[in-house]
């Protein structure tokens, strides 16, 4: 038997019925499925190539992997980027479904005539809610994936709807920034416009931590306006704040749950907003004076105007301020 130490957690994943459990210290990032460009000229399994923050990885089908049928690609399929060592890989996975602790010991694999009964990548089986889960090993996932395998059938081309297009391409983009890019040598802020409502607002990329769209958003009886309720992410359980109420503008009932994870020392976060629009960079010298119809709350976090796509106006928000603010701190950990 294997001892699992105790600050191993594990994520796990759902495919073709099956749940499998993955290194959680080797989760570089949890997505929506992107636009990706098809490989004809790789193995099977690998789906196509993605860009991932400036870099490009592959994009596998684990289901081929574990020398089951190819999984059939959805638009509402999650995929997760692998990195260890040297190597950064995404997977495919129908849905995300948690992050776990162990302490309990894995079960070693069944044997038949001395031999494993289940795929090489798979290394051990870990028990959770009463189901025995496979653990994936990923050094062995990497030696699967250079394997020249013959015997398998390519994915065919994916027939996606205009909508679907443009929701993959949206998100194809937000995959392939790298965030953690906030300044340059010539003193020009990196940020993101948003739109709320119908109003652009930009504010700085130090405090986002990620995007999340399609999020499920849990509500609380009996809390203020601005705090649209919980949502689950990975196991953690973080705060929906609703800025309309501070901004002024008009609390409408979406469907398409869209977040931005806010992440300081102090607090951890999420806004609901309505769209991305686009990264852009300014300097502080570009900004116009803040309008004066501007609402109390707002006025007092808006920190100037910017010209966007040379037709629209986007307030420059101070987020670092907006969440500094009594009302958010009391109900942070709601």
């Amino acid at each position: 038997m294997k001892k699992i130490e105790k600050d191993n957690a594990f994520l796990i994943i759902y495919i073709k019925e099956q749940h499998y459990a993955l290194p959680a210290d080797q989760v570089g990032q949890i997505a929506p499925l992107p636009m990706f460009s098809p490989a004809e000229e790789y193995p099977a399994h690998v789906l196509g190539l993605i860009d991932w923050r400036g870099k490009v990885i592959p994009l596998i089908d684990l289901s081929q992997c574990l020398g089951r049928d190819p999984h059939q690609i959805s638009s509402r399929d999650k995929i997760v980027i692998l990195q260890w060592q040297n190597n950064c890989l995404a997977i495919v996975a129908e849905a995300v479904e948690d992050m776990c602790y162990y302490e309990e010991e894995i079960k070693e694999l069944p044997l038949l005539q001395e031999q494993s009964m289940l795929p090489p990548i798979v290394k051990a089986l870990i028990r959770h809610k009463g189901e025995l889960i496979f653990l994936l090993e990923l050094n062995l996932l990497m030696d699967k994936l250079v394997e020249n395998i013959t015997n398998q059938v390519k994915n065919k081309p994916q027939n996606w709807t205009i909508e679907e297009q443009k929701v993959l391409t949206e998100r194809a983009f937000l995959l392939s920034q790298d965030f953690t890019y906030k300044e340059n040598q010539d003193h020009e802020h990196v940020g993101v416009v948003v739109r709320i409502s119908k109003e652009l607002f930009w504010f700085n990329l130090n405090h986002v931590q990620e995007f999340l769209s399609q999020a499920e958003i849990v509500p609380i009886p009996c809390t203020p306006e601005h705090v649209m309720g919980v949502t689950n992410l990975r196991g953690q359980i973080i705060t929906v704040f609703d800025l309309r109420p501070f901004l002024g503008l008009e609390r409408k009932k979406n469907h398409q749950n869209k977040l931005v994870l806010i992440a300081s020392t102090e607090f951890l976060g999420a806004l609901h907003i309505d769209a991305i629009m686009d990264l852009v960079t300014i300097k502080k010298e570009e900004l116009l004076p803040v309008p004066t119809a501007l609402s109390t709350v707002a006025s007092e976090y808006a920190r100037g105007h910017i010209p966007f796509r040379n037709k629209f106006m986007a307030t420059v928000l101070d987020i670092e301020g907006i969440f500094q603010r009594e009302e958010l701190v009391v109900y942070e950990e709601i």
